[in-house]
């Protein structure tokens, strides 16, 4: 329900790129992947990332999941609004 929410309120469009801040054991990492989007997790713990790889595997989806410091989020792109 919560992916589907986010879906609607941001009106995404098919394979659109996201980033998952604090995305923890990847639960919405995998699920808005499962979806078709292409989904970078970010978050400091090592074990949580751990526990999102392995969601990622056994839905056979693939997901980029950075181990990082949230304050400094390696931003490449320009952000428009």
């Amino acid at each position: 329900q919560e992916v589907t929410l986010v879906e609607k309120l941001f009106a995404l469009s098919s394979g659109a790129r996201l980033l998952d801040i604090c995305c923890a054991q990847g639960r919405h990492t995998v699920a808005l992947a499962q979806r078709g989007y292409r989904v970078t997790g970010i978050d400091q713990s090592a074990e949580m990332l751990g526990r999102a790889l392995q969601r990622a595997k056994e839905a056979g989806v693939q997901v980029e999941l950075l181990k990082q410091d949230l304050r400094d989020i390696p931003l490449k792109a320009s952000l428009t609004w």
